[in-house]
């Protein structure tokens, strides 16, 4: 994924930047076959995937073998999008992952769950003042509604 200094600039006056086809469609399929091991829902138990060595450790002592080869592929498709590259650019220093998670609901006509920028501004629906990036976490999101089936 290319981040360009005007997509850096968009986050931060928007608080998103909006990159469409930026995964093929083999890496969708992997991804959703991924996702839909998990029970449906956001913050369900096993929705967390390893990122670091604790982590790791975690999941063999627990010989979860599953969830660390699907961690390694997520992680390695950080690497392949430049997701790195891209938050260093918005915080103008080094920053580290901290969290990968994987989840799917039901198809809905509602919006995107608010609690989704509750993070930064308590689930306010109107923001005047962008938050400082010092004071919150750049979270990439990858929707796949047009993907998602039944």
């Amino acid at each position: 994924m290319i981040t360009t200094n005007s997509d850096i600039e968009n986050l931060k006056q928007n608080g998103f930047i909006l990159k469409k086809n930026i995964l093929n469609i083999s890496q969708v399929k992997k991804i959703k076959d991924i996702i839909k091991l998990n029970m449906e829902g956001k913050g369900v138990p096993h929705s967390n995937y390893p990122v670091n060595t604790w982590s790791f450790m975690i999941k063999l002592l627990k010989l979860d073998y599953k969830k660390i080869k699907h961690s390694l592929y997520l992680l390695n498709l950080k690497k392949e999008l430049n997701l790195d590259f891209t938050a260093k650019l918005f915080f103008a220093k080094e920053s580290k992952l901290v969290m990968l998670d994987g989840y799917h609901n039901q198809s809905q006509e509602s919006d995107i769950l608010p609690w989704h920028s509750d993070q930064a501004y308590g689930g306010a629906k109107s923001i005047s003042k962008i938050s400082s990036p010092d004071f919150f976490f750049l979270k990439f999101f990858f929707l796949f509604d047009c993907c998602w089936t039944k």
